[in-house]
C-alpha cells in the first residue's frame, strides 16, 4: 500500500510540474501583452479596389464619403509586434493590405492579434481572403468577393454583386440590396436576408442549413433541394414558374428554408445606412509597412 501511494504521489508531482508552468505562461502572456493602434489616411487616393489577405485577422470594410478613406490597424502581441503591409497603386487605384505575425505565438493564443478597419469609397470593389478570421463588409456598392477557410463572413447592406465562400464557417447577409448573390459553404450555414428584390440568388451547403428571406410580395423561380431529407420549406405564393428572378438553394445534409421576411424587418432601402468595415490583402512589390 505504501509503495502504491508513493507512485501516486510521484505522478501527482509530475502533473503539477507540467501544468503549473503552462498556467503561469498564460498569466505572463496576459500581463505582458502590448497593444498599438495606428491610422493611415487615404483621403486623396481615389481607391477603386480593396484587396486584403488576412489569415486570422478581424477585418471590417465599410463605405464612407469621399475624403474619409483610411485604414486603422489594431495590433496586440506578446513577444514581437506584428507587421502590417499597405500599398496603394495610384495607376490602378488598388489598395492592398496584409500582415505578418512575428516571434512567439504560443502563449495562451494571444501572441498575435490583428484587427483591420478599412474605410473605403462605396463604389470600390472588395476582395478578401481569410483563413480563420471574421470578415464584415458594410454598405459597399461595388463587387464583393470574400472567401474563408474556417472563419465567418458577414455582409450588411451590400448592394454590389456578391460572391462568398466558406469551407467551414458561416455566411450571413443582412439587409442585402445586391442584385446577384452566390454563396457556398462546405460545412456551415448560409443565412441571407434581402431588403430589396434580387435577380439571382444561389446558395449551397454540403453540411449545414440554408435560409433565404426575401421582400414580401416578390416571386421567383425556385429550385430547392435537400438530399438527406433535412427538409425543404418554401413560403406559399413565393414560387412562380413565370417569375423573372431565380432562387437556387441546395443542401447535401441539412435544411433549406426560403421565405418572406418577417413582419417589421422590411425597411425601405433609403433608410439603410452604410456603416462598416474592413479586410486585409496581400502585399505586392513596393509595399509599405504600417500599423
Amino acid at each position: 500500500m505504501t509503495r502504491r501511494r508513493g507512485l501516486w504521489y510521484g505522478l501527482a508531482a509530475v502533473v503539477v510540474m507540467v501544468v503549473v508552468p503552462f498556467s503561469a505562461s498564460g498569466v505572463v502572456a496576459w500581463l505582458v501583452q502590448q497593444q498599438a493602434v495606428g491610422t493611415h489616411g487615404y483621403a486623396h487616393a481615389r481607391i477603386s479596389d480593396v484587396e486584403v489577405v488576412a489569415p486570422s485577422a478581424t477585418v471590417r470594410i465599410h463605405a464612407v464619403p469621399a475624403g474619409q478613406e483610411a485604414v486603422t490597424s489594431t495590433l496586440q502581441w506578446v513577444s514581437s509586434r506584428p507587421d502590417v503591409y499597405q500599398q496603394f497603386n495610384p495607376r490602378t487605384g488598388t489598395l492592398s493590405l496584409s500582415y505578418r505575425c512575428n516571434g512567439l505565438k504560443f502563449l495562451s493564443g494571444v501572441g498575435c492579434n490583428v484587427a483591420l478597419d478599412i474605410a473605403a469609397p462605396a463604389q470600390a470593389s472588395v476582395h478578401v481572403i481569410s483563413d480563420s478570421g471574421a470578415t464584415t463588409v458594410t454598405g459597399m456598392a461595388g463587387p464583393v468577393s470574400v472567401s474563408t477557410t474556417s472563419g465567418s463572413i458577414t455582409l450588411q447592406g451590400v448592394s454590389g454583386p456578391v460572391t462568398a465562400k466558406a469551407d467551414s464557417g458561416y455566411i450571413e447577409g443582412d439587409n442585402l440590396l445586391a442584385r446577384t448573390v452566390a454563396a457556398t459553404a462546405f460545412s456551415g450555414s448560409i443565412d441571407l436576408d434581402f431588403a430589396a428584390p434580387p435577380d439571382s440568388v444561389t446558395a449551397g451547403v454540403d453540411s449545414g442549413a440554408v435560409d433565404v428571406e426575401l421582400p414580401r410580395g416578390t416571386q421567383y423561380r425556385v429550385q430547392a433541394s435537400s438530399n438527406d431529407g433535412g427538409g425543404v420549406n418554401v413560403d406559399p405564393g413565393l414560387a412562380s414558374a413565370s417569375a423573372k428572378g431565380t432562387i437556387t438553394a441546395t443542401a447535401t445534409s441539412g435544411a433549406v428554408d426560403i421565405g418572406y421576411r418577417h413582419q417589421g424587418s422590411d425597411q425601405p432601402s433609403s433608410q439603410l445606412t452604410p456603416t462598416g468595415a474592413a479586410t486585409a490583402a496581400a502585399p505586392p512589390s513596393g509595399q509599405s509597412r504600417a500599423g
